[in-house]
Formats: structure tokens, C-alpha cells, sequence
């Protein structure tokens, strides 16, 4: 059989054609394609993965001389003939061979074998040459004589004996030693610190840094100024300019010790645990809206923001903080602390925010269960665990066994729901309490709800009316077996005809104004029967293929226990994610913060550890501070910043001497401080702060207004709730939706909440200029900037130098101060010439305009 004309660039897989694509749709002119690639891309139906413990496949018949003739006489010469032009070593596609019995057992870019020795009717080869499934049959143009058919069940019937073959290991990982070898697999380790005889180094930090700007001929920056380095170490902790206040008492301390108290100072205060709880929000992808067609608004999210914000704060420790957002709830049970108990199950979030789709509430959650494991893979792993989903990774040894082992976990755990456009009561909240039928009491209350909502919407119809009328006409004729064979087929206004048409509607009404005094949570909790998930074909869900045990990624070192009892297995995921054995959790997660702090990370694919991401610029340095992290600091975050803030790597100058823009002009050998623009969030709060009126108190819910009247408001496309009310608290607290970015957090590269964002892009466009000099909004805080100026400073030489101070953080120099009162003055007299009122304060408006577009306000030294 010549299949040479079917033929396909292997880069057209099943996982690039869209859902709308599937096999079931594919034009038969396709169908030698479709079958090449369904064999690589999926197995048999029911078959046991290749490399999990927990299978349930028959043991294969030991070889004896009889199978092994039945092989050589019969099987070989017929996949020879059949397959071999397409499924062997000098041909390979979809990843599929049958020249070798590993290589069968092992299967195409899907990870499952196909077949499964002892089971015929559960191998994925007898399906597709059975010609059973229209989509499915193999050979593609003609189907097979029944003797060979025949032949080819039985012989997987006696075992599939293969000679040379290890009958007793019917299993094969796809796992190599080279996958092994790869950096980020490596077991984490201390290396030793080098000696670079050089009395530049602070800490041990500056010496491996020191040491990789050797290797390229560079020399360190000279330390930053005083005032540079406060301004940036207040944003950097805080998201917040120094006051003046600050900065002069900062610049008096002129003791050793001065740094290190206020670097103690800044990670004391609430503020900090709001800038760097931001940061996570970015990966955790938080949203105050479930996303996808209304984007129905979640009021119980901020619960989740700000808990990351107050576990920051408090220095909880990065391992806690990890595990509690996988399994919070689970590792609550037995838990006597109550605000621990809340605190572990609204952790829970992190899975519960998880992207929505559709209008309905049933029948996207595989699409849902995808935007958390792919959250989690590149938030807290630095792997791209989506590329698993429809066939193995193409990139790192990731099978698609150890997704859909992730997957079942996941499918194992009730998620919430708010509601949406057509189903608009919020659904499966978790209740926060330690009596166990508080949860039940909370599930009732909202079914009721529910129930009553749909009554209402019924008997508001012309049709309930009729029904209606029926209904008390069978009731006055005393027919009582007419009734209630009346009442059975309109079930659900049964106890609207009992109590009037009217009464479901006040009854909603009711339920609504009188919720469970219970708190409730946007978290999860585990389903009440957790079990294993079917590998999905192609990663369609309604095409179902072997069902895969729970459990992790088999390359990533740590235990694999099996899932407790009853429990959906997230539990032992929460402890796989932070054993010390792991060699990624530390490592992407101290990359982060390294990030965080530089503007990149020694990786600079910070959620990408694979094949596909950079290599580290300084591999030892990041082991060391990983390593460090977890066994001697016991995964606390301010620990971390202390080592890194003090060291003389990050108090460096910004200024780039000639070499270094000759040999390292993306400074990945950290020869000086990378000059960087403010954050969106940053530059909102600076301008609020400028003009005196940020508030600095913590925000709680947002004004959904979700209740209207005592009836829950519809929500859809076209009665949107208000997304951006006016308001001056910081940034950190603004409603986030997923479907639209705030005008300021949007325009100046603010993370997009569809998906977890490891790193902010940094645009300079014409737009963002145009937005300074055009923008109502910066208008309104320029005037208020300039009302304070001229209430709090009688003379104008004392407003330009309060006004310089407050937007740059400095005193303006003595040309400066002059060149600037120049400017005042000369406006003020322009506008009185032109009979314009209120001069003084137009002419203070446009000067503080100037002064907080300017670059000194917008990028940190």
C-alpha cells in the first residue's frame, strides 16, 4: 500500500485542528491523515497508560515457541505489508511505529500504547482495522481481508508475543536520560560560592555576579545614589513613592545600618504585601469576572485578592502559600484555628477563579479544568502543561498520561460558579465553618433559590395563567386522581398554583434578602465521588480514550503517593508541589522574585523551565538562592528580599559604562541597575498620590449592585454592571474584569486576566503620550495637585519646590527652580492677558501636568 499521496507535514496535528475540526467533521478526502494522526494522537479505548503503576490490563501470556511462530508467520509479514510505509523507522508519522514492540507499547504523540496485550476489543489497532468508527479505520483505503483481521486479534489475544520482547514489562516511559539530564530537572543542590578575591561583594550574591562580569572583561556599576536607591526600593516594596517626610529621614540616617532598617521598615508595612500580592495575582490570572460572553461579575473574589495580599504581608511561608491554594480546603479539615480554617479555604480561589466559558453553567468544564492546570504548570512549575492536552508535549517530557493524571485530579473538585447570562444564580459556594452541615445548608439555600427563580420567570407567563385557571377548575370540581396527574406534569408550578402566581416571585424576593448567616467563599472543595479521567482523543472530551490514575509528573522528582480515600488527590498534589525533592517549585518561584525585582529573571522565560525556554544566565546563582530558600530560610519571602536588596548587585548605579553596551546591551550579566518604567498600577498611584487623593485604606467588594430590589440583576451583554466606577483607592483594589482592562491599567500594559502572565510587557507608544497631554483623568489629578500646591505653599518658589518633590522625589536645583517659576509666571500673564479667570491655578494645573509626564516621574533609576 502506497500512502506516500496522504501524506501531511507533521506539524498539521490534531492538537492544531480546531474543536470545530474535529475527526467527526473532517472531509473523507482527509481521511488517510486523520487516521495516521489518530493512531499517534490516541489509544485504545479503555487501555491502561503505558507508565502508571495502578493498572488494572490482564498480565500477558507468558512467549512460548507457539506465539512466537504465530508472530513470525502471521503478524510481522502483515504489518510489513500494512503498516510499515508509514509506521516504522524510515518513516515515522503522528510519532508512531510498529517496527518494534517497545515502540507499540509506547504509541504515537498521544503516550498510549496501541494495544494493550491480552485485550483486543480494548486496543486501539483492532478499533481502527475493525472499521467500526466512520472517522477511524485503518488501513485508510481499504479495509482488511477478515483472516488477517482475525489474525491480528488473536495474536494480541495470546499476549502479543514479539521476539526479543520483555514479556513482563508491558509498560514504557517515555522518559529519558537525556529528558533527566535537561538543567531543570536536576536535583537542586548547593553549589559553592566563588572566590573572586575582590572586596566589591557585599554578600554572596555580588560574588557570583561578579564572577560572570569577569568572564566577559565588564566591572560592576558604582553604587546607586542615595536618593535614587530610596525611590526605588519604595516602588519596588510598595508600588508607592517615598513622602517627603520619608525621604528626609532616610537621607539624615547616615549610619551603616540605614538600608537595612528602612528595606525592615518597608516590609513591615500593609503596603508591601499589596505590591507583591499583585505580582502573584498576575500569575494566578484574578478576575472579578468569570469571563466569556456577559463576563458575570464574581463578588466574592476579593476575598481571594485580598488574602494573597494580607498572607504576603505576614510572611507566610511560600510553601504554605502554594499548598494552601491547591488544597486549602482539605488541609483545613481538623484545623482549630478559625481564621486559619477561612484563610485555607479562601486560598482555594486560586483554582476557583479559574476561567469560564460559554453561557451555561454545565458543558464547558474540561475548557475550565485546562485554564487551571495550565495556571498552575506555568505559575507555580514554569512548564507549558497545555501542550500536553491533546497528544504528548512536543518539547519536554511531559506524555500526555501525566496531563490527563493531573486532569482527573481537578475533575475530581467542585468548582463554583457565580452564575451567567442564562443561569443567573451563583451556585456550589463553600461554606467557611467547621460544622459539616453548614455546607449542605448553603447548597440547599441556593438550590432553593435557583428553583424559585425559575418558577417566577414560568408563572409570569401568559401559558401559567391558562395552567392556572386549569388548575383551580380541577380543584373546585373535587376530581382529586385528575388533579393531581395535573399537577405531576406541571411539577415545577406546583407550589405556584398552591399559593397564587404572584408568590414565587416574593418568595425569591425573600431568599435573597435573608441569605445563610454562614460565610461563603468563592472556593473548592472535592466532589463527592473523586475518580480518575479518561484520556480525551485529540483533547475532545466527547471522544474518550483510556482512563489514566491520578497522580504528577513523573519527570519532576518528589513522592507520587496515590490520592487518599474519597479525596480527589489534590492533597498530595499540594505536597508533590513543595517537597524539597521537586526541582522546579523553588526554583521558578525565587526566579520570580528575582524578576520582580530587576525587571528580569536569571531565567528570562520565567514560566517556561522546558526545552523551549532560555537557560539560565547565572545557573549556580539560582540554585544557591533556591536552595538557600527552602532549607535555610524556610521559604520565607522577606528573608529573600533582604539578601537580594542588600546586596551590591541591586544597590548598583543605572548608568551603562561603554563596554557593557558593547558586550551585554540587555545587561543579562547585571553590570548596573536596569532603568525601568513605573508599572501601570504604580503610575495611577503616584499621580493619586501627587494630587492628594489616594486612599490608602484596604477596598473589600465592589459595588456590583448584584442585588436590585431584592431580585438578582441580570447580567448579559446587553445590561452590563458598571466595570469602572469611580473611585481613588490604589490600583491593587480596582475591579478587575477579563473582558475589559481598565482604561490606565489597560493602556500602559497591564497583565491580561484571561491567563496567567508571568511577565508584563513594557510598551512606549505614541498613545500613552498622547493620554498625558489629552486624558480627562490626568487633567483632574494635575488640578487637584495644583489646588493642594496653592492651599498648602503661600509663595510660588515654595510650591515649584514642593511640586518637584512630590512628582520626582528630589528638590529641584537652583536653575531649575528659576526656569520653572519662568514658566509659571509667563503662563499666568498669557491667560490674564486673554481675560481667562482663575489664571493662578490654570497655569499650576499645566505645570504639574508637565511635571508628571515627565521621565524623572514615570521611571525608576
Amino acid at each position: 500500500m502506497d500512502s506516500t499521496r496522504f501524506r501531511i507535514p507533521l506539524s498539521l496535528t490534531a492538537a492544531r485542528i480546531p474543536l470545530s475540526l474535529t475527526a467527526a467533521c473532517i472531509p473523507l478526502s482527509l481521511t488517510a491523515a486523520t487516521i495516521v494522526l489518530a493512531i499517534a494522537h490516541a489509544a485504545s479505548l479503555g487501555a491502561e497508560p503505558p507508565k502508571r503503576a495502578a493498572s488494572s490490563s490482564k498480565a500477558p501470556k507468558p512467549q512460548d515457541a507457539a506465539g512466537l511462530e504465530y508472530f513470525e508467520n502471521h503478524i510481522r509479514p502483515l504489518l510489513a505489508n500494512r503498516c510499515f510505509d508509514c509506521h516504522s523507522e524510515d518513516y515515522t508519522e503522528g510519532g508512531l511505529r510498529l517496527d518494534s514492540f517497545d515502540h507499540v507499547l509506547k504509541g504515537g504523540d498521544s503516550g498510549e500504547p496501541a494495544l494493550v496485550a491480552g485485550k483486543p476489543d480494548a486496543s486501539l489497532l483492532v478499533e481502527a482495522i475493525r472499521y467500526k468508527n466512520d472517522d477511524f479505520q485503518m488501513p485508510p483505503d481499504e479495509r482488511l481481508p477478515a483472516k488477517e483481521i482475525a489474525a491480528l486479534e488473536r495474536w494480541i489475544e495470546m499476549g502479543a508475543p514479539w521476539p526479543g520482547a520483555d514479556q513482563a514489562a508491558r509498560t514504557a516511559s517515555h522518559i529519558t536520560e537525556d529528558d533527566r539530564a535537561f538543567w531543570s530537572f536536576q536535583p537542586l543542590e548547593r553549589p559553592p560560592v566563588p572566590k573572586t578575591g575582590s572586596d566589591w561583594p557585599r554578600n554572596d550574591i555580588d560574588h557570583f555576579v561578579l564572577e560572570r562580569m569577569r568572564e566577559r572583561g565588564l566591572s560592576p556599576a558604582d553604587e546607586s545614589s542615595r536618593l535614587a536607591l530610596l525611590r526605588r526600593l519604595f516602588f519596588n516594596l510598595t508600588g508607592l513613592p517615598p513622602t517627603p517626610r520619608e525621604v528626609a529621614s532616610y537621607m539624615r540616617d547616615d549610619s551603616p545600618e540605614a538600608t537595612a532598617k528602612l528595606i525592615d521598615r518597608l516590609l513591615g508595612s500593609p503596603h508591601y504585601g499589596e505590591r507583591w500580592g499583585r505580582h502573584w495575582l498576575d500569575v494566578a490570572r484574578y478576575a472579578d469576572t468569570q469571563g466569556d460572553v456577559a463576563d458575570y461579575p464574581i463578588p466574592w473574589a476579593w476575598k481571594y485578592r485580598n488574602w494573597v495580599y494580607r498572607a504576603i504581608a505576614e510572611d507566610l511561608p511560600i510553601d504554605d502559600f502554594l499548598r494552601w491554594q491547591i488544597a486549602g480546603d482539605l488541609l483545613a479539615h481538623g484545623e482549630s484555628d478559625p481564621d486559619r480554617f477561612r484563610d485555607q479555604h479562601i486560598a482555594t480561589g486560586f483554582i476557583a477563579l479559574s476561567r469560564r466559558f460559554g453561557q451555561f453553567t454545565e458543558g464547558n468544564d474540561h475548557l475550565v479544568i485546562e485554564d487551571t492546570i495550565d495556571a498552575f504548570g506555568r505559575g507555580m512549575l514554569g512548564l507549558t502543561l497545555r501542550c500536553a492536552r491533546c497528544h504528548n508535549h512536543k518539547f519536554d517530557p511531559i506524555p500526555a498520561t501525566d496531563y490527563y493524571g493531573l486532569y482527573g485530579m481537578f475533575e475530581s473538585t467542585r468548582y463554583p460558579t457565580a452564575g451567567n447570562a442564562t443561569d443567573r444564580m451563583p451556585q456550589r459556594l463553600v461554606a467557611v465553618s467547621h460544622n459539616e452541615h453548614d455546607q449542605s445548608r448553603i447548597d440547599d439555600y441556593w438550590a432553593r433559590v435557583q428553583r424559585m427563580h425559575r418558577v417566577a420567570g414560568r408563572a409570569g407567563s401568559p401559558a401559567a395563567k391558562k395552567l392556572f385557571e386549569e388548575y383551580q377548575r380541577l380543584k373546585s370540581s373535587g376530581d382529586e386522581e385528575s388533579l393531581e396527574q395535573f399537577l405531576k406534569r406541571n411539577e415545577l408550578l406546583r407550589e405556584a398554583f398552591e399559593h397564587g402566581l404572584r408568590w414565587p416571585r416574593e418568595e425569591w424576593a425573600r431568599l435573597l434578602r435573608n441569605p445563610p448567616e454562614t460565610e461563603m467563599v468563592f472556593g473548592v472543595v472535592d466532589q463527592p465521588n473523586p475518580d480518575d479521567a479518561r484520556l480525551h482523543r485529540f483533547g475532545n472530551p466527547e471522544r474518550l480514550g483510556s482512563t489514566v490514575p491520578r497522580g504528577v509528573l513523573e519527570i519532576v522528582a518528589g513522592s507520587n503517593p496515590v490520592p487518599g480515600e474519597g479525596e480527589s488527590g489534590r492533597r498530595e498534589l499540594a505536597d508533590w508541589l513543595t517537597d524539597p525533592a521537586n526541582t522546579l517549585t523553588a526554583r521558578v518561584f525565587v526566579n520570580r522574585v528575582w524578576q520582580w525585582h530587576f525587571g528580569e529573571g536569571l531565567v528570562r522565560t520565567p514560566d517556561n523551565f522546558g526545552k523551549l525556554g532560555e537557560a539560565p544566565t547565572h545557573p549556580e546563582l539560582l540554585d544557591w538562592l533556591a536552595w538557600k530558600f527552602v532549607h535555610e530560610d524556610d521559604w520565607s519571602l522577606k528573608k529573600l528580599h533582604r539578601r537580594i536588596l542588600l546586596s551590591r548587585t541591586y544597590q548598583q548605579s543605572s548608568l551603562v559604562s561603554e563596554r557593557a553596551e558593547q558586550v551585554d546591551p540587555d545587561n543579562r550579566l547585571l553590570s548596573h541597575f536596569s532603568r525601568r518604567r513605573l508599572d501601570a498600577e504604580s503610575i495611577r498611584d503616584a499621580m493619586l498620590h501627587a494630587s492628594g487623593e489616594l486612599v490608602l485604606d484596604p477596598a473589600r467588594e465592589h459595588p456590583f449592585t448584584h442585588l436590585n430590589g431584592g431580585f438578582y440583576r441580570q447580567y448579559t451583554l446587553n445590561y452590563p454592571f458598571d466595570k469602572f466606577y469611580p473611585n481613588f483607592h490604589r490600583s491593587c483594589y480596582q475591579l478587575v474584569a477579563r473582558l475589559n482592562k481598565h482604561p490606565i491599567l489597560g493602556l500602559f500594559d497591564g497583565p491580561d486576566r484571561n491567563q496567567s502572565t508571568s511577565k508584563r510587557t513594557t510598551s512606549n507608544t505614541s498613545t500613552q503620550a498622547l493620554y498625558f497631554m489629552n486624558a480627562p483623568w490626568v487633567q483632574k489629578r494635575a488640578e487637584a495637585f495644583a489646588k493642594r500646591l496653592l492651599a498648602e505653599y503661600p509663595s510660588p518658589r515654595e510650591r515649584v519646590r514642593a511640586a518637584v518633590r512630590d512628582a520626582w522625589g528630589r528638590d529641584p536645583n537652583e536653575a531649575e527652580l528659576e526656569r520653572f517659576q519662568a514658566f509659571l509666571r509667563d503662563y499666568r500673564l498669557r491667560l490674564e492677558a486673554a481675560g481667562e479667570r482663575g489664571a493662578s491655578l490654570e497655569a499650576m494645573t499645566g505645570f504639574c501636568r508637565v511635571l508628571l509626564s515627565g521621565n524623572e516621574f514615570l521611571f525608576i533609576d
